[in-house]
């Protein structure tokens, strides 16, 4: 069974609420991003996890299936208890066939490696 990989954007998701956009109480854009309606450039992917690469450092890499990573990885370190958290969690969704969601800071990318966020998982 093949599981679809979701993508949305804060732009894509302020610009279908324009309310969001144009909300007084949220702060103005400026500079380039003026005319878009973000106020982030964060990403959010769902998707099975495709391979996992710990090393000695404590880093986990990894990448979903059908996201923007073919050469990088998505990473985290494994020092904070929420890092070996989240590498229970890829573990396990690797075991199981069920997908995770991530979150960037940034669009993802595949030019370099980019560290998550956050890493949860739907019951």
């Amino acid at each position: 069974m093949r599981i679809p990989i979701l993508v949305a954007s804060t732009a894509a998701l302020l610009a279908a609420t324009p309310a969001l956009a144009n909300n007084p109480a949220l702060p103005p854009l400026e500079g380039a991003d003026a005319g878009l309606a973000t106020l982030s450039t964060s990403e959010h992917l769902a998707g099975l996890v495709k391979r996992i690469y710990p090393v000695a450092d404590g880093t986990v890499y990894f990448r979903l299936v059908g996201a923007c990573k073919t050469v990088t990885y998505f990473h985290f370190s494994t020092t904070s208890q929420a890092g070996r958290n989240w590498y229970a969690m890829l573990l396990s969704a690797s075991a199981t066939a069920r997908p995770v969601r991530i979150s960037l800071p940034q669009p993802c990318s595949d030019a370099e490696h980019q560290a998550v966020q956050y890493v949860f998982q739907d019951p």
